[in-house]
């Protein structure tokens, strides 16, 4: 299965909940099944992989995984034309190679966990092997009412939950952020692949 989280387009993308959805997802529901975890973030608390352009092959021979790609434009810049010709970044090839492992999650128990700004900064190829598309929205409950946060750094005193919408068939959910706050760094800066020095085998 194929997670994607995002932002709404004309929304304060930044700080709407989508990494701490996608890492209270791997942890709510794969953590338990003993599935290697691949992350490009750095996960507390939690045993993973560091995903890199270096192990990308070795991410997609793995069976039975969780991979969370966060800040996935990122990695697949929307105008990246997907084909294993592709030079976008050092090893030729890591978009087709990456859009192959969204391709085969259901005959190598696979999930992935990805997350983008908004549904635009998905690359198309990828958009179509998606089963799962989520809208996140941060709001405060601190007054016993949802008030949308419009902030990114919000004052101490919000209480957050986050509105997921399922984009497909518009369910929403109230999702807890605060359990998994400290399973990551918030604050991390997510780097792209392209220009990354492969390492000497």
């Amino acid at each position: 299965m194929n997670y994607l989280f995002f932002g709404k387009s004309a929304d304060l993308n930044i700080g709407n909940g989508k990494t701490v959805s996608a890492v209270g997802r791997l942890i709510n529901e794969f953590l338990l099944e003993e599935k290697t975890i691949f992350s490009n973030i750095k996960l507390i608390g939690v045993p993973y992989v560091e995903l890199t352009p270096n192990n990308i092959l070795e991410v997609i021979e793995t069976e039975k995984a969780v991979v969370l790609f966060d800040e996935l434009h990122a990695i697949i810049d929307i105008h990246h034309k997907v084909s294993p010709r592709c030079k976008h970044h050092i090893k030729e090839g890591t978009c087709f190679d990456i859009s192959e492992l969204f391709r085969q999650v259901r005959k190598k128990d696979i999930t992935t966990l990805s997350t983008v700004q908004s549904y635009s900064d998905c690359v198309y190829r990828l958009k179509v092997v998606m089963q799962e598309n989520i809208i996140c929205e941060k709001y405060d409950i601190s007054t016993g009412r949802f008030k949308k946060c419009t902030m990114d750094n919000c004052p101490e005193t919000h209480i957050h939950r986050i509105m997921q919408t399922n984009y497909r068939t518009w369910e929403k959910t109230v999702f807890d952020p605060t359990l998994y706050y400290g399973c990551y760094d918030s604050s991390e800066i997510v780097k792209g692949w392209q220009g990354v020095q492969l390492e000497k085998m």
